[in-house]
């Protein structure tokens, strides 16, 4: 992984005569053209950006661009509200299999008196 990384650096650097800012510069372009739908999340993602940013001494809404810093924003707002929703829907799902059990053991419990009265 790390040689086809560095293959790949080499190849861009050299036969396309690119700098690392500049693919850099892309990268995170084609991040923001994706919606940063990657496999790993968007939070994942911005930990590493914000090292990133950071060693380069650079400010994030300079680096992206404001449009490009918003989509960024956005994504990182909309993964925080579907982790919220997915614990609220565990959290509902976990409630209704405790009701289910609750009145099972309820009905049990009612046939059993009605077997032992019976």
């Amino acid at each position: 992984s790390s040689t086809i990384f560095a293959s790949l650096l080499e190849f861009f650097t050299h036969d396309w005569n690119l700098t690392l800012k500049d693919l850099y510069a892309a990268e995170w372009g084609v991040f923001a053209a994706l919606g940063f739908k990657l496999h790993a999340t968007p939070s994942q993602v911005a930990f590493h950006f914000d090292r990133f940013v950071k060693v380069l001494e650079w400010r994030k809404v300079a680096y992206l661009g404001t449009e490009m810093y918003n989509q960024w924003k956005d994504c990182l707002l909309e993964e925080k509200r579907r982790t919220v929703d997915r614990e609220a829907n565990r959290v509902a799902r976990r409630e209704m299999r405790k009701e289910r059990t609750l009145r099972k053991l309820e009905l049990d419990q009612q046939l059993q008196e009605q077997e032992d009265n019976g």
